[in-house]
């Protein structure tokens, strides 16, 4: 009986070690747990900032603004690199800002384009009681004092006139982006209008992510940093409305290790795929940041007693690669959708689309919108609301068929990929958020509901709407 009794004993606790081993595995096991494409509020090494609008015109008593905040949850000094890329997704302007260990950096969009003033952070302040005491960082370069350095106070007046003009009208007048004004780099609109991205780097320069010596020479990996954004419309004549929303967190995974290491991520394809054309040594996963989703949930509600509005604000991931020609960023301009469902509140559903992902250009005509865009819930874009109800919720599926198979990005440039590709083997990136607004006294934001993550398989033909399943092969 003794023996059974140890023989039993020994069993189980064999398989309490098998089942611990197999929880911290990865591939073939338990997934760890921060080795996920689920996006969530947690520590991240890119902030994703989806839409901005600014009215640099008006006073600032009626000015439309986007505010952001960055912060560092790490004792460690940390430096990030924020750029600014106009609605066609042309990275127009970056600039550094370096943050102590727990440090905070707030910043007003708006300062930028009225008075070209940047967020001041020295990196020769004094560190806080809670700091690393060396306020050092072992992934910074040796050299990022001296180029932190000789980083600008402010936006020189000429570049500060050209930044103007490219978020505006999207021509560029002098020589700020490597293009001439006859080039095309963002729609045309009285505010200006783009997105931003946040990275934790190495070292202090005007590199920009859409340059491939970034992932080999300054991006780093450390999932340290978190963030919110405020939208404020201070003019009582069109709403007097304000309301906030975190950052979009995208992890590295796995996170850590210096600049230009290149470490196995068990992701199919990562946030910057389209620009990590380094060289045959390097992986395209090379950035390790999570893919976003293209399948949302949307609630919205327009009309009624209190006179309900809702606009969503998408940003879509660009055609366009490292290195496009300045003539390309057009082609960001209307990127297309494959499915929208509105339903309302007694289960009915008005569509566009076909239900159906096109792998082979050309693509659906639906939904055409630029890289990032404010659009009312009531506009023409999406299904007309043919009942009484006022509320409901909205199906968008923003891939498109301008994505061809992961094995036919020639350049990453996902819009002139090879013609023969039947299949889709990923999605294209995007991410959604639901404003609401009434009465000019009340206004929330929130992000709309993925479907699925970055790397489910893609909606295929006649897929009922439901949560995704399974993964990119």
């Amino acid at each position: 009986m003794l023996r059974r009794v140890i023989v039993t004993i020994a069993v189980c606790l064999f398989a309490i070690a098998a089942t611990a081993a197999n929880f911290s595995s990865k591939p073939g096991g338990v997934t760890n747990n921060d080795d996920s494409c689920d996006i969530a509020v947690t520590p991240a090494a890119t902030l994703l900032l989806p839409y901005f609008e600014i009215d640099f015109n008006a006073p600032s008593s009626t000015a439309r603004t986007t505010l952001f905040t960055v912060m560092n949850v790490s004792r460690q000094a940390q430096l990030a690199r924020i750029t600014l890329w106009t609605d066609w997704a042309f990275p127009a302007y970056s600039f550094d800002v370096f943050l102590t260990g727990y440090g905070v950096v707030s910043i007003n969009v708006r300062d930028l384009f009225v008075s070209g003033r940047l967020p001041s952070t020295p990196t020769n302040v004094i560190p806080g009681p809670r700091s690393d005491s060396n306020f050092t960082n072992p992934n910074h370069l040796p050299e990022m004092v001296g180029e932190c350095a000789l980083r600008p106070d402010a936006i020189p007046p000429g570049s500060l006139t050209d930044l103007r003009s490219i978020f505006t009208i999207g021509k560029p007048v002098g020589v700020t982006s490597g293009c001439n004004s006859s080039a095309k780099l963002g729609g045309t609109h009285a505010n200006a209008i783009g997105y931003a991205t946040i990275d934790v780097v190495a070292t202090c320069s005007t590199l920009t992510p859409n340059d491939p010596a970034y992932y080999a020479t300054e991006l780093l990996f450390d999932n340290v940093l978190t963030g919110d954004y405020e939208y404020v419309s201070p003019d009582s004549n069109s709403g007097n409305y304000a309301s906030g929303n975190p950052l979009v967190h995208i992890r590295a995974i796995p996170e850590g290790g210096p600049v230009g290491s290149i470490v196995e991520t068990n992701l199919p394809y990562t946030f910057y795929d389209r620009f990590t054309t380094i060289g045959p040594a390097y992986p395209r996963t090379m950035d390790r940041r999570q893919p976003l989703p293209s399948t949302f949930a949307a609630r919205w509600i327009q009309g009624g007693a209190a006179g309900f509005n809702t606009s969503y604000e998408i940003w879509r991931e660009g055609y366009t690669g490292a290195g496009a020609a300045c003539a390309r960023y057009a082609d960001n301009s209307s990127k297309q959708g494959v499915d929208v469902v509105r339903f309302d509140e007694h289960e009915n559903s008005f569509a566009l689309g076909t239900g159906i992902v096109i792998c082979t250009p050309p693509p659906l005509s639906i939904l055409s919108l630029p890289a990032t865009a404010s659009v009312p819930s009531s506009s023409s874009v999406f299904p007309q609301n043919q009942e009484a109800d006022v509320a409901g919720w909205m199906y968008i599926n923003v891939s498109n068929g301008g994505s061809p198979a992961y094995s036919a990005l020639p350049g990453r440039d996902m819009k002139t990929g090879s013609s023969t590709v039947t299949t889709c083997a990923r999605q294209s990136q995007s991410w959604i958020v639901a404003t609401m607004s009434a009465e000019g006294r009340y206004s929330a934001t929130w992000d709309a509901t993925p479907l699925g993550n970055g790397c489910s398989i893609s909606p295929k033909r006649d897929s009922q709407i439901g949560p995704a399943a399974g993964s990119t092969p």
